[in-house]
This record gives C-alpha cells, sequence and structure tokens, in this order.
C-alpha cells in the first residue's frame, strides 16, 4: 500500500515511494521507470515526506523526528538534523528548506550542521504555519504555503534564501508547484 504520492525524479529516470510494511510502518522504495521492479532504499523505515536531491543521486526525508537522507544506490542514512521536518526542497548549493515542528521554514545543509530559520510567522495574518516549499529554478527564491487561522489569509509567497522579504502571490488553500517555463500551479476551489 502506498504511504506517499510517487515522485519523479529530477533526471526523470526513477520514481520514489513510501511503501506500507504493515503494524503501521513504512519504507522508502525507489523503482527505474524502464523496469517494473522496485528496490527497498534498507534503512529507511518509518520515512515519511522523501524528497530528492536535484542530481537524483540521494533522497531526504523525516523518519523517527530527524530529518535524513540516503544514496539510492544505498548505504548508510546520514542525520541532518534533529527536528521533524515535513516536505522539504533541495537546491544545487547543497541547502534543504522545510517546515520545522514549530510551524517556520528553516533551512540546512545537505551535510547536516545548524538548522536556522527562514521565515517567520505574521500575527498580522494570523499565520499557523508555513510548508511546501519548492525553490525555484535559481536555486535562491522559493515557493511555500502559508496557512492562516482565517482561511482567507491562506496564501502562497515568494521568498529569498538571501533575504528576509516575501511577496504574496495569491491567495489560495494550496501547496504550490512551479513548472518551467514559468508557470504556478495550484488549486482553487477543487480546480487546478
Amino acid at each position: 500500500i502506498f504511504r506517499s504520492t510517487p515522485t519523479v525524479s529530477p533526471d526523470g529516470t526513477k520514481i520514489l515511494f513510501t511503501a506500507d510494511l504493515g503494524f503501521s510502518r513504512s519504507q522508502l522504495w525507489v523503482r527505474s521507470l524502464d523496469s517494473a521492479t522496485a528496490q527497498a532504499l534498507p534503512g529507511t523505515e518509518n520515512a515519511i515526506n522523501p524528497f530528492w536531491s536535484p542530481d537524483s543521486r540521494f533522497v531526504a526525508f523525516s523518519a523517527d523526528n530527524k530529518l535524513k537522507k540516503i544514496a539510492i544506490s544505498g548505504g548508510p542514512v546520514d542525520t541532518l538534523a534533529v527536528v521533524q521536518p515535513t516536505y522539504g526542497t533541495w537546491n544545487r548549493e547543497g541547502v534543504i528548506l522545510f517546515e520545522d515542528d514549530g510551524g517556520k521554514l528553516v533551512r540546512v545543509s545537505e551535510s547536516g550542521g545548524t538548522v536556522t530559520p527562514v521565515t517567520a510567522m505574521d500575527a498580522s495574518r494570523s499565520e499557523r504555519y508555513h510548508d511546501y516549499p519548492k525553490f525555484l529554478p535559481d536555486g535562491k527564491h522559493f515557493l511555500y504555503y502559508a496557512l492562516s487561522t482565517n482561511p482567507e489569509n491562506n496564501a502562497i509567497f515568494v521568498a529569498s534564501l538571501d533575504s528576509k522579504d516575501k511577496k504574496m502571490l495569491l491567495n489560495a488553500s494550496s501547496n504550490p508547484v512551479y513548472v518551467s517555463p514559468g508557470y504556478l500551479l495550484f488549486h482553487r476551489q477543487g480546480t487546478v
């Protein structure tokens, strides 16, 4: 049983998914698109919210209240941060963004280390959390979804690693998806 929506690697050659192992446990699996057989990634038990490295060689995921990564070729699982992350994104410079357990977006190096805040809640908008970060092609700017206690304030923002400034793109209760060459996909009232 799938536990996550399969995601295609950035190079378009593989899919990654989380499958049920029974007893409320899951594990990451990877499958080449030219093969009918999937391979389990040992050491990824209890994995949730996986996302690819930009070179398609690694996968980061949440398990046991930690952000972890593993090479898709196998090998040891590395712990990058001791925090319960949700969805994340990874740029070519080795920066990983994810929502921490406090609801804000934070960053950490692909090799681990100090976790530092990237966003802060806007009290004037009654924001509860920031989630679904997605790097844009330049690797500096990113999209994210801000959820508010007031549904009219739910919105998609764009921000930058180089600045604390952010810009609201539109009100929506949806995670953002960037599609080349410059489109933003989202859903509103059941319509993409």
